[in-house]
């Protein structure tokens, strides 16, 4: 069979295409190489219907996540269908990180173990209202708390309720006036 001049380059070009555009749409971060640090994001109920069905909980499907290292760092991946990104060669040690799509947001902040990372973070409702009392926290008190200390704190069950009916409801709780006035309140009486 004879190869034109025309089906070689055609060939060529749809190959290399095919290349580019799966480097575009791909869903994993790739700031460096080294370890890979990774999670999920998971809401309790179904905001969009994109995700991959059968996963249980629900993940935040398509998101873009940012990650901010107490080093200066900053990182932007973006969610799969499952919920789930990865990154390569992190640098700093303590991560916050915030997933948004459209109106909707998740925080979580962790810590990177010097010659380990994390692959199985998981950013839900529990994390985000860590994150709330933090950030009011600090807006309130500045250095009330740093980084490493949010992932060890232990909240009340109707903060964390409320927080998960605010995502139940496709909402955002880091702007919903009634959570912020009860993480302000909970903050005056701990802080």
């Amino acid at each position: 069979m004879k190869l034109t001049k025309r089906v070689v380059v055609i060939v060529v070009l749809g190959i290399m295409g095919g290349v580019l555009m799966s480097g575009c749409t791909a869903s994993w971060g790739e700031p460096g190489r080294g370890a890979v640090t990774g999670g999920k994001v998971v809401i309790p109920g179904v905001c969009f219907v994109d995700y991959c069905v059968g996963d249980e909980p629900i993940p935040l499907s398509f998101a873009r996540v940012t990650l901010w290292g107490d080093g200066g760092e900053v990182v932007v991946v973006n969610t799969d269908c499952r919920g789930e990104w990865r990154v390569e060669g992190l640098v700093s040690r303590e991560f916050l990180l915030e997933a948004r799509r459209e109106d909707l947001v998740l925080k979580q902040v962790f810590t990177r173990q010097p010659d380990t990372n994390p692959l199985n973070l998981t950013t839900d409702s529990y994390t985000s209202a860590q994150v709330f009392v933090y950030e009011v926290a600090n807006a309130l008190f500045p250095d009330a708390l740093y980084l490493e200390e949010v992932p060890d704190l232990v909240l009340p069950t109707e903060l964390v309720a409320a927080v998960e009916q605010v995502y139940w409801e496709c909402r955002n709780p880091f702007a919903d006036p009634d959570l912020t006035r009860r993480v302000t309140e909970l903050v005056n009486h701990r802080f």
